[in-house]
């Protein structure tokens, strides 16, 4: 199984990795990598993402009002294979120096 988490981080630092606010987003089955399928998993998250991104028309409970929630991915965290799985560009790992392969960016 592979899990795809999100965390809202526009809570106190000791509330953000509180497994309580962890949402489990998707739960992709089987034992080995989807590879290049990933991607057919992730559309309906990232559907979902754009319309926040855009503005969702939200209640608010405690003031009993409505409001435009927004929303943001400010970064992923994975190991090198994910991130070339995630990216669609070609990466390796080379006496720990990281290359991505396609862009113009390389890290040491």
């Amino acid at each position: 199984m592979w899990l795809v988490l999100v965390m809202p981080l526009n809570l106190p630092p000791w509330e953000c990795m509180n497994p309580a606010n962890c949402f489990m987003s998707l739960l992709i089955p089987g034992p080995k990598s989807p590879e290049k399928d990933f991607d057919v998993f992730l559309e309906p998250l990232i559907e979902e993402l754009l319309q926040l991104w855009s503005g969702v028309m939200t209640y608010d409970a405690a003031s009993r009002t409505k409001f435009n929630l927004h929303a943001v991915v400010l970064w992923s965290i994975n190991d090198y294979p994910a991130l070339g799985t995630l990216s669609g560009r070609t990466t390796k790992v080379i006496m720990h120096v990281f290359i991505a392969t396609k862009t113009h960016c390389y890290g040491d």
